[in-house]
């Protein structure tokens, strides 16, 4: 039995090693017979629940400007579940989670003629970024949120990945960066690819959504940490308590019959993945959850956000839309230092944004102001808000503009 199983593992490494070798020849012969003229894109390989918006929209603007581009997509994701997992027009599809890209026969060609890789979020295999390392694909960095309140991520950002570039949104950011270490010419200076379809959108919120209300009110709030070790003990965090507080408040619904005003949530895609976590069953009735595909429709139609800390701030921002920052758990002894952090750092930063409040009141009293004068921000709000931002318009084309200018 010893043997068999002896003779098994010697087998099982030899066909890895030979796969090894292989994919080595395929690459070295690729890279030299393709045309390094590709620009390749993927937002989430690890989430079906995210919506593919950042990466997927300047894929599609070298698509319709006719600059060789790919899009990966993952596997039972919207897209793949829309295309019935068929690839074409330029979108491939990753099989599984933590796939080594160069090994999926769709893929594999696109990487061959890559000159860029192009990503919304991390969770790329380990190998593949290696791979493109090796190959000296310029590998950059998209984002997925404006990075202003949680500087740990910024520090992963550069401890635990290999990018060449980042896209930055304005001066904020650059200085946080910059501060940990980033250096200037690795600076994209323009915004979010999906910013351009919120400056051609006008709103259909009246006509579509919302029945007889004249406006609607958007709630996202961002992850904690302690949503990756699954629901123990969930209920048992301020996060949570004040998060179904908010939500199935009396006031809640006096204001949405006084008002005529219509209440939205969506769960931050950690929430769903690590935790399975339904949303309703905190609402009372009174706020309609939406999936997270729909999330960049309702930035769009909303009239304000709030949230905690979510880096969603910033559409409504380029919007000119209100938001209040509700910051529910800052006191909450359970956190860990991860969030603590966090939270720490995102009190420095509470003199460049406006209505940062602590207190369920005072977010109602806040919600109930900007009603009655029609959800405007006031002078300075508006500055506050401008301050964000390099860019307002064609955001895709001066991101390739400026990728394309450093061949």
């Amino acid at each position: 039995m010893n043997g068999q199983k002896g003779i098994t593992r010697f087998l099982k490494n030899l066909k890895k090693s030979f796969d090894k070798k292989v994919m080595s020849l395929s690459v070295w012969i690729g890279r030299r017979l393709a045309r390094q003229d590709m620009y390749v894109f993927c937002d989430n390989p690890v989430s079906t629940s995210t919506e593919e918006i950042d990466a997927f929209s300047l894929f599609c603007y070298c698509r319709d400007n006719n600059i060789p581009a790919a899009y990966i997509a993952v596997r039972d994701g919207f897209l793949y579940r829309s295309m019935s997992g068929k690839p074409g027009g330029g979108i491939v599809f990753q099989q599984e989670f933590n796939e080594d890209w160069f090994f999926n026969k769709d893929i594999f060609p696109c990487l061959m003629r890559a000159k860029a890789v192009l990503v919304s979020f991390g969770g790329v295999n380990a190998k593949t970024e290696e791979r493109i390392a090796k190959l000296n694909i310029e590998y950059v960095f998209l984002q997925h949120g404006v990075t202003f309140f949680k500087e740990r991520a910024i520090k992963l950002y550069k401890t635990h990945r290999n990018f060449d570039k980042i896209q930055i949104s304005g001066e904020y950011e650059k200085e946080l960066f910059t501060g940990h270490g980033w250096k200037e010419e690795q600076f994209i200076k323009a915004g979010f690819p999906r910013w351009d379809r919120l400056s051609r959108q006008k709103s259909s919120r009246a006509a579509k959504n919302c029945g007889s209300c004249e406006k609607q009110i958007f709630l996202f709030f961002t992850w904690r940490l302690f949503f990756t070790h699954g629901i123990e003990d969930f209920d048992g965090f301020q996060y949570v308590k004040q998060l179904k507080s908010l939500l199935s408040s009396d006031r809640l619904r006096d204001i949405k019959e006084k008002y005529n005003v219509e209440f939205v949530i969506a769960a931050h895609h950690a929430l769903r993945d690590m935790c399975g976590i339904d949303l309703t069953v905190l609402t009372g009735g009174a706020v309609t959850v939406v999936d997270n595909h729909q999330v960049s429709r309702y930035i769009a139609e909303s009239s304000m956000l709030i949230t905690d800390y979510s880096s969603v701030f910033a559409d409504f921002y380029f919007q000119n839309k209100p938001v209040i920052f509700y910051r529910l758990d800052e006191d909450d002894e359970k956190l860990e230092e991860y969030d603590r952090d966090d939270m720490r750092h995102a009190a420095t930063q509470t003199p460049r944004i406006s209505n940062v409040l602590s207190e369920e009141k005072e977010v109602f009293d806040r919600l109930e102001h900007y009603i009655k004068q029609d959800f405007e921000m006031d002078e300075l709000e508006r500055k506050k808000a401008q301050a964000f931002f390099y860019e307002k318009e064609n955001i895709c084309a001066k991101i390739m503009a400026q990728l394309r200018s450093d061949a």
